[in-house]
């Protein structure tokens, strides 16, 4: 049973692709006329490569850590898509406030100075939905669009499309979402939607992560990952 490794705080994505979803398909080639024939599965798996600039000792030992524990391609690496175009915390309705936090509603924080987190952008199920499924039913504040990135159960979604009822503004109204790729296990109303999308992967290739070094001590390494679609 793998093992799931978390990335280290230390260690942050700087450049980085769009997490691409990648369809297998297949072809026995072109015809002279030059007529081809595409044949799909219809399946989907999730591809993304990530650059973290090595610029300290202890972010080059903590790389050597997670590529070790990693084991090659058998263990997950979990850790957040880190998405620039995800809905933020003003969108949700969240107050900016100082790195502090939140404080009680008298102005005071608590004994060590700190107060409550932000919103953090989850939305519960509204009913569950089997493995295979291309829709799941939310009720929840957080704006809805297409193109948005979530995961759920670690698991990588993205919204194709949303059938809205006519009288959106009642409370209470469910959203129909239809997602990509479809759900890849059953989930239920115990399960929540992260719009911060954390997610599981695996190593491309079992090389992957070489960190080459200038003067022997700054460099940049980059992880081309893929989703473990078994898992």
């Amino acid at each position: 049973m793998p093992d799931i490794i978390d990335l280290p705080g230390n260690l942050s994505i700087g450049d980085r692709n769009d997490p691409q979803l990648i369809a297998t398909t297949r072809s026995g080639g072109v015809t002279l006329s030059g007529i081809e024939q595409i044949i799909s599965p219809l399946t989907q798996r999730w591809v993304w490569s990530v650059n973290i600039r090595i610029r300290r000792e202890d972010q080059a030992r903590s790389l050597r850590v997670v590529l070790a524990q990693l084991q090659g391609r058998y263990n997950y690496l979990r850790t957040s898509i880190c998405d620039r175009y995800r809905v933020s915390r003003r969108e949700m309705g969240a107050t900016p406030i100082s790195g502090r936090g939140v404080p009680h509603s008298d102005g005071a924080y608590f004994s060590d100075d700190t107060g409550y987190r932000l919103a953090g952008g989850t939305a519960p199920l509204v009913a569950s939905a089997a493995a295979g499924s291309s829709q799941i039913i939310l009720d929840t504040s957080i704006p809805l669009v297409p193109g948005t990135f979530f995961s759920i159960n670690s698991w990588l979604y993205v919204i194709d499309s949303i059938e809205d009822p006519i009288d959106l503004d009642n409370p209470g109204t469910q959203r129909v979402v239809n997602v990509s790729p479809p759900l890849r296990q059953a989930v239920s109303t115990d399960d929540e939607v992260n719009f911060d999308a954390e997610c599981l992967w695996r190593l491309a290739a079992d090389d992957t992560g070489t960190l080459p070094l200038k003067a022997g001590r700054l460099g940049n390494v980059v992880l081309d990952l893929v989703e473990p679609v078994g898992r």
